[in-house]
């Protein structure tokens, strides 16, 4: 059975969701091929029409074989048969064939999409790229939520919310953090979603990608909040703002970091004067940054402790000409909040311990 390098380009999707070890599945009828890849978070299938009529089945390890198809030209024949892959007329490989019994039935789980109802479009998938790098590697943390049509992630210390064109229906969806690896390698900017019930105690996402579906745990048991909440947006919506350029603070901040990213929590002090900002590291060596800026005077005097680190992250992922930093004058500040001019990104930043001034 003979493919091409871009028929099969659907497998930078199953590399991505690789773990160790990992094999893919190639099931061959008289009609369809269908590929699959199976582990705890994410189930694969791809479905594919049978040009040759040609039936097997039998597994690749996934590493090995992308690692191959990486280095393969777009022009070479690749032929995929029992047991045996061959690149072009020349390049041959046997592999072991692997057993079978362990491997679920890609067309059961093609039988339960196929039975659901309730299906919605999911849009601007890549404005999660926004937000990607604040995906807690933390389990409880490790989401990307759809919240009042709003993509949502935090590592707990920066929380990051994108606007988008969505209109789902569903309110507070949560996504495992893999699916932002999946679209980070796909060109669909919007994708069919499904949600699916196994059984009585199994929930989950049925994704349609081209040819292939995924399949993701919904799970509500992650520790993100619902950040629309009224009690949740007073902790960040702030009264008062600071405005200065973002491209002043992006230099400022790729000097200062050179000493201050070795600062416990790479804490930076920003200082709020009377028409600039002042960035301080003191941790060990001493180092300061001014900038212009426009500051409301019930801010003046006042300073907060933020992360280097998060703040360059954040500053990088805005856009705009001007950012905003919006911000109460107390010491009990449980966070603040940045964003741009354009207002369809905003980010927010838990405050760091107030410590007294040296």
């Amino acid at each position: 059975m003979i493919f091409t390098k871009q028929e099969l380009d659907f497998l930078k999707v199953y590399e991505k969701c690789a773990v160790r070890e990992s094999f893919f599945q190639i099931k061959a009828t008289k009609e369809k091929v269908y590929f699959s890849q199976y582990s705890d978070i994410v189930k694969l299938v791809t479905v594919l029409e049978n040009k040759t009529g040609q039936e097997f089945e039998f597994a690749l390890k996934t590493s090995q074989f992308c690692s191959m198809l990486h280095v393969t030209r777009e022009d070479e024949a690749i032929s995929i048969d029992d047991g045996c892959v061959k690149f072009g007329n020349d390049s041959m490989y046997q592999f072991e064939i692997q057993e079978f019994s362990l491997l679920e039935n890609p067309e059961t789980y093609l039988q339960i999409l196929g039975e659901t109802k309730d299906t919605f479009q999911l849009k601007n998938l890549d404005f999660i790229s926004s937000i990607k790098n604040f995906i807690s590697p933390v389990e409880q943390f490790s989401t990307v939520a759809l919240q009042n049509n709003h993509f949502v992630a935090s590592n707990e210390i920066v929380l990051g919310v994108v606007s988008t064109e969505n209109e789902v229906a569903h309110d507070n969806l949560f996504f495992p953090a893999i699916f932002s690896d999946i679209v980070s390698v796909i060109s669909d900017t919007e994708v069919s979603v499904s949600l699916l019930q196994q059984d009585t105690t199994s929930q989950f996402f049925g994704i349609k990608i081209q040819d292939t579906f995924v399949f993701l745990p919904n799970r509500n048991d992650y520790k993100l909040p619902y950040v629309f909440k009224a009690d949740i947006m007073a902790l960040y919506n702030h009264p008062h703002k600071v405005q200065f350029k973002r491209e002043d603070f992006l230099n400022a901040l790729n000097r200062i970091k050179v000493l201050s990213l070795s600062n416990v929590g790479s804490r930076l002090y920003v200082n709020f004067e009377t028409d600039k900002m002042v960035l301080e590291t003191k941790d060990d060596e001493y180092g300061k940054e001014v900038i212009s800026a426009i500051v409301p005077p019930e801010l003046q005097g006042f300073y907060i402790i933020l992360s280097t680190k998060f703040l360059l992250d954040i500053a990088s992922r805005l856009n705009g000409e001007n950012l905003f930093l919006y911000a109460i004058n107390s010491k009990d500040i449980p966070a603040v909040k940045i964003d741009d001019e354009n207002k369809d990104i905003y980010f927010v930043h838990v405050a760091y311990e107030y410590l007294d001034r040296e």
